[in-house]
This record gives C-alpha cells, structure tokens and sequence, in this order.
C-alpha cells in the first residue's frame, strides 16, 4: 500500500481518538444545591432603589476634618491667634487612598478661610466690650469687601492660614471632638486644590489600601429631571459631637448655570437641599453612581454640585484610576444576596470584607441585619442552575498524552513518507551518460578508455574475431602481404608505423548505422592474470577458450576536438565520442 495512504490512515484514526478522548472528559451536569429554609418562610422585605443606591456609596462616604491656625491683625499691630476646625464630606474614588472634596474645604486662600477668622476675632471683641453686636454683620461685610483693612496671614505675613486635614474613613457616625485625636481619623496631604471659581475641587491622598471606592458617571449621563439624593455629614444640625450620615432627595434643575454661579458651564443646579458639613459629599444617581459633588448653597435655597466630569479631570492629572476593588465586588455581591433572601452567603460575604477593612461599617451593620432576617424568614431557595460540566484532571491528562503520542507518531510517519519520496527515482538509461568526462589517462584502476568509474562511455562496437586482437585496425590492403614483426630485442614500438584507414573505409570495430554510442556496452573489469576476450557471437560452450591478450596501451596523443588523451589504437574519443584519425608516427 502506498505511504501516503497509510499516512492518511493514521490521521484520521489520531482525529477520532483525540475526539473521543475529550468526549470523555466531561461529566453530567449538577444542579446546584437549594438552601432550606430555617424560619417561617416569609416573603423578604422589598428593597426601594433609593435604599440601593445609598447603600453602595455610603462604605466609600468620608468625613473630612480641617484644622486651621491664623493670626488677624484689626489695625493694632498686635496680631490676634486665632484656630478653628471645619468639618465637610468626601468620597473615596481608588482603593489605594485618594479622596476627593470641595475645594472650597481646603483653599486657605479662599475667602471662606478669611472669613472664618474674621468672624471669630469680631466676635472676641463683642465679648470683650470692644464692639457692639449689633454691628457684627456690617462690621464682618466692611472687612471683606476690603474697606476695613484688617490683615489676616499664617506664620508670617506673607503666607496664608496653615490647615491640617483628617479624614475618618467607613461611612458610619463619625465623631467631632473639641480637639483633634489621631483615634478618630487619618492623617492626609493635599495633592491638588481647584478654588472654588475654578471648579471646586480638592484631591487628598492617605494612606491605606483596601478601600471601598464610589464610583463616578460620565458627564453625559447626567440630565435635566434626572432624580439624585446628596450624601454626607451635617454637623451644622448636629446636637452634640457625633453625627451620622444622612441623605437629601431632590433632582437636577439644570446643566447650564452660566452668569448664575461660577465662570462657565461647570455646576448643575439641584432641588437637594444642603447644609453645612455636606460639602463635597456625593450626589448620587438611583444606579449608585456619583453624578458631581456638592458644592454651596446660595441664600438658602439655591444649591448647587460640581459635575463629575470636572472631577474626573482632576484625576485624570494625577494618574488617578477610579476602578473598584476586590472589597467593592465582594461587597456588592452580599448585597445582591442580603437583597433576594440568600441570607447566608450575605452573612460570609459581609464578615469577609470586615476582615479586610475594619473601618467598613456598613458591612458590619448588614451582617447583623441578615443574621436577624435568617431568622425571621430563612434562606430563601436559589433557582437551580444547571452547573458546566466538571472536567476529571485524570481523564483531562491522559486525553493530553494520547493527543501528544499520536501526533508524535503522526510526524515521524511523515518524515519517513517525505524521505521514501526522495529517495525513490527512475532509472537512468545508459545514453544519459554520453559527454560526461573520462578520468584521466593511465589510472592503474582502468584498463582501456571505454570506462568512466564503473560504466562505459560509448559502445566499441562488435568485437573482432578471436584470431585478430582487439581495437587494430589494419593500413593494409586485404590482399597486401603481412608486414614482418620486428625483432624480439627491438624496443616496443620500434616497428613500421601503422595507418589511419581511408575515410571511405571505417574501421572493423565502428559502430554499426543506427547504434547509439554506449548502449549495452559491456563492462570490462581488471583481473589478476592477462585479459582474455570473447566476441559477441561466440557460443556458450566457447567461453573456457583462451583470447588473444590485449595489446599493450600505447600513447596516441590528444583528441583534437575535445583535447582529451587518446590510445594509440583508439578510434572513437574516449571522452567526447570523436571518430579518430592514424595517430602521427613516432620519431625513431
């Protein structure tokens, strides 16, 4: 059978086995396991999307906490110290540390700053008697709008009130202590301040990983009409020094508050109401995403948020990601679960993420809320699913190794099918080897010029009888007497030089008409003891009869056609085929 069908064989029968092999590997599919209920098999309580979307941004929800120092001078050369504390809110947007805010919160050259001192040195002064309080405001409006030159700076000067910032991380009740104390917070530097005419942000950095992180929408998403609800710490209604957080609904009034506040198009008007302590804190659509940031309020009754585009621009500066974490999606998923009764998976969910933040309250507080509703309602059953079929890590293996093996055999097959291709060649006649070139004349391995290696060059033609020796073709005339042999003493060669026939007589030994040179030539081989020859014609039983020996080789010169050495007694070139003339007599 020829190689290339067994190697076609092979091929097919190494598709089906591999085939077969993997078709093994799988397994029937398993429904997944129901959990069963534990309590009276109530129905879950409704979650409203409002609830929803809160609960996802609140773990990332910050209380920002700026401590200033100041010195006023009113005109007395004497500078006034001055210290105080203001309170906003943030939102955590990557997971390694940065929170952004209001600018406004951290801008110590903003007139917020400014006028926080001047309000706390006028007030001084009416407790010392110096001012009457009936004046307070008209005195506060003199000094900022600069009739009034009252000098406010921080360490010198020349230099503005300093500020140091710490943020209280989890989005739980967050405490408000007359003084600092590292316990409450963490410490945080400033990366960026945009002023409050340019934007409106601030970008902190603190140090710690882990943390839950809001997510912002893109600025086209937000819309007129569109609902959202403002988030943060409103300690200006706060009784006492703790404050949890709170939420205001409202919608976006509008996109374009052009000649209305700040320069451009860089606020949206909102229909939240805002108190103090809830700038910078998130405004969130009902999916859980942050469409800008709370900003101020005007007269009471005008607020406004900063887009989150500009937010966005802001990070996109510093190579900020804002991308979820692995708390996020461990998170949200025990939320999905807490809000279809899987009560459960909510509850390992939860405690895990309390592992890996302890700060993460929220996850604390559904933990408990999900330990209470188990108990109350049960694990509510999960819808079975058919689960893929599981693969067997033996039968996966070997499937591997039997696919390895045959296509191992697969190639070896073929590179011995390509090799038997090569190798297999059709014979080459005989006459492909006319005008290939002798070797040179007188090697001891050849005993006349007909051979080239192993082959002849050209046919001699019919042999000549037995009694006349072999390749002489004699000068005479049939009817001529025989020419005397020379002496026995006298030297080879020294006899009457022999003749080239005439042109209209060819030798005995030419090729016949229509015989190609070379074909059936017989091979003649060296032996140990003289050469005998036998003519064609000679019958079987005379093969033991001895021949006539060779004639010694004598030397004829060159074939005038190709130059190759020729016999004496040659009548055809041994290289290129030439018929040839009576070598020149030699000189005695």
């Amino acid at each position: 059978m020829p190689a290339h069908s067994h190697y076609r064989r092979f091929t097919v029968a190494a598709s089906m086995t591999i085939a077969a092999a993997l078709a093994l590997t799988g397994a029937p599919a398993v429904a997944a396991p129901t959990p069963t209920p534990t309590g009276d098999g109530g129905a879950v309580p409704q979650v409203t999307p409002q609830r929803r979307a809160i609960e996802l941004v609140q773990p990332a929800t910050v209380l920002v906490r700026t401590d200033w120092k100041a010195y006023v001078d009113y005109g007395t050369g004497r500078p006034i110290p001055q210290a105080w504390s203001v309170v906003c809110t943030g939102e955590v947007v990557s997971a390694d540390g940065y929170v952004v805010t209001a600018g406004h919160c951290l801008d110590s050259g903003s007139d917020g700053a400014k006028r926080d001192a001047i309000e706390l040195t006028v007030d001084e002064l009416i407790d010392a008697g110096l001012l009457n309080a009936d004046r307070r405001d008209e005195v506060v409006a003199s000094v900022m709008s600069g009739r009034d030159r009252w000098l406010v700076f921080g360490k010198d000067r020349d230099s503005p009130p300093s500020v140091e910032t710490q943020i209280q991380l989890g989005g739980g009740v967050a405490s408000w202590p007359t003084k600092k104390d590292p316990k409450d917070g963490v410490s945080a530097r400033v990366i960026e301040t945009v002023p409050f005419d340019d934007g409106d942000v601030a970008l902190l950095k603190v140090e710690e990983t882990n943390l839950p992180v809001a997510q912002l929408a893109p600025r086209e998403e937000a819309q007129v009409g569109q609902e959202l609800l403002s988030i943060g710490y409103p300690f200006e209604e706060a009784d006492g020094d703790q404050v949890a957080l709170t939420n205001q609904n409202g919608q976006i009034n509008s996109v374009d508050t052009t000649g209305v506040h700040g320069p451009g198009n860089l606020f949206y008007r909102t229909s939240a109401t805002l108190s103090k302590g809830m700038s910078g804190g998130p405004a969130v659509a009902l999916d859980g995403r942050v469409l800008g940031i709370a900003s101020n309020t005007r007269n009471n009754k005008t607020n406004f948020i900063v887009p989150a585009s500009v937010v966005g621009e802001v990070l996109t500066r510093h190579g900020v990601k804002n991308e979820l974490g692995r708390v996020d999606t461990l998170y949200r998923t025990g939320l999905d679960d807490f809000y279809h009764g899987y009560y459960s998976d909510a509850i390992k969910l939860f405690d895990q993420v309390a592992q890996i933040v302890p700060t993460h309250a929220l996850a604390k507080q559904k933990s408990r809320e999900a330990a209470d509703l188990r108990q109350r309602y049960g694990d509510q059953a999960r819808p079975t699913t058919a689960v893929p079929p599981s693969r067997n890590p033996v039968l996966v293996w070997g499937a591997i190794g039997a696919g390895a093996v045959l296509l191992l055999v697969l190639v070896l097959l073929g590179v011995r099918y390509w090799r038997r291709r090569r190798t297999v060649a059709p014979a080459v006649p005989a006459q492909a080897l006319v005008g290939l070139h002798a070797q040179p004349y007188g090697w001891p391995e050849l005993d006349d010029d007909t051979h080239v290696g192993y082959a002849p060059l050209y046919r001699a033609g019919p042999y000549p009888p037995a009694s006349a020796p072999p390749y002489v073709h004699s000068a005479r005339p049939a009817s001529a007497p025989p020419a005397s042999a020379p002496p026995a003493s006298a030297p080879p060669g020294s006899g009457p030089p022999v003749s080239a026939p005439p042109d209209s007589v060819p030798p005995a030994d030419a090729p016949s008409a229509g015989t190609p040179p070379f074909a059936d030539a017989p091979v003649r081989h060296r032996s140990a003891g003289p050469a005998t020859y036998r003519s064609e014609s000679a019958d079987r039983a005379d093969e033991a009869k001895p021949t006539p020996s060779m004639i010694p080789r004598q030397s004829g010169g060159f074939c005038p056609t190709c130059g190759a050495p020729r016999g004496a007694h040659d009548a055809f070139c041994s290289s290129c085929g030439t018929r040839l003339g009576a070598p020149a007599a030699r000189p005695r």
